[in-house]
Order: structure tokens, then sequence, then C-alpha cells
């Protein structure tokens, strides 16, 4: 239980500290938006586009500034706020 919540503390630090961003791809559309609450199962995009629930998404997440900290998944949006939408993951390609 320790060592799983030291786990959960240095991953919010680690988030906390780092301001990620998604080149994202629809069937229509391309951009680039801030990313939030990143999880192994989703996350949350940043952005005042007109996605609709059940769209899919592709994006390419940067981790950091190095090519091997980059994540490409593909999701759904499930949720929508007046700040963004709430995607989770369909297909993680790497990690």
């Amino acid at each position: 239980d320790t060592d799983l919540h030291g786990r959960k503390e240095l991953r919010k630090a680690f988030l906390s500290q780092q301001v990620l961003m998604a080149d994202c791809q629809t069937a229509d559309d391309i951009f680039r938006v801030r990313v939030n609450n990143l999880s192994a199962s989703g996350l949350f995009l940043e952005t005042n586009r007109r996605l609709t629930i059940g769209q899919e998404i592709a994006m390419t997440i940067e981790l950091s500034d190095s090519p091997a900290m980059v994540i490409k998944v593909t999701g759904k949006v499930v949720r929508k706020t007046i700040g963004g939408v709430g995607v989770v993951f369909t297909i993680v390609f790497n990690y």
C-alpha cells in the first residue's frame, strides 16, 4: 500500500510540472491542444473545438523533448465540458 501511494504521489508531482501537448486528428480536423489528467485509460483535452460524444480521435502526446517519450493513441470522446473533452483510449500504439 505504501509503495502504491508513493507511486501515485510521484506521478502527480511529475504531471503537475509538465505541460503536455497533443497533436490531434479527427476525420475532418487536425489541431494541437493541451493535455490534462493523463492516465493509463484516457485523458482530458483542453479545447473549444466542436467534438461530439463517441467521436474518434487520434493523438500523439509528447511527454518530453525526447522522441523516445511520445505516446501514439486513438480514443473516443466520452465527456464534454465547457473547458474541453474527456477521451478514453481505444488503442495505445506505443508507450
